[in-house]
């Protein structure tokens, strides 16, 4: 996790709506998110390239743009941000082909699941807190 008290956390989305969930959904944890939105490519990869953050919530599908291609962005320019990409299906191919291509940390979570958003990052920061502290010893 960065310094800061909170979890910065780059939100790319599609879907205004799904977007409003997350961010409603964050926001009554009384705190502890800081939440940058990108609504297009050119933003997150802007944003991605500027500033530093401690997770990645993308939705898996945009015009252009998929859940695999967000994975591959920041495993090229911050690579040790976990990501986690929502998706309204999931398919088995998809997640099979993501868990094979990202590190540990990353996850698929279905939009049915997004009440357990805060839950999942917090758990997602913290193992790679650990993770990161073993690595120094």
């Amino acid at each position: 996790m960065s310094r800061q008290s909170s979890i910065r956390i780059l939100c790319l989305h599609r879907n205004a709506h799904d977007w409003a969930l997350i961010r409603q959904t964050l926001e009554q944890e009384a705190g502890g998110f800081e939440l940058i939105e990108a609504d297009d490519r050119g933003v997150f990869l802007r944003y991605l390239n500027e500033q530093v953050f401690d997770v990645v919530v993308a939705d898996f599908n945009l015009l252009g743009f998929e859940g695999l291609d967000v994975l591959r962005a920041v495993k090229t320019t911050q690579p040790n941000v976990p990501v986690i990409v929502v998706t309204e299906t999931g398919s088995e191919e998809m997640i099979v082909q993501s868990l094979q291509e990202g590190p540990e940390g990353d996850l698929i979570t279905t939009v049915r699941h997004i009440a357990d958003l805060p839950l999942t990052i917090r758990q997602i920061v913290k193992a790679k807190a650990q993770s990161d502290r073993l690595r120094e010893m």
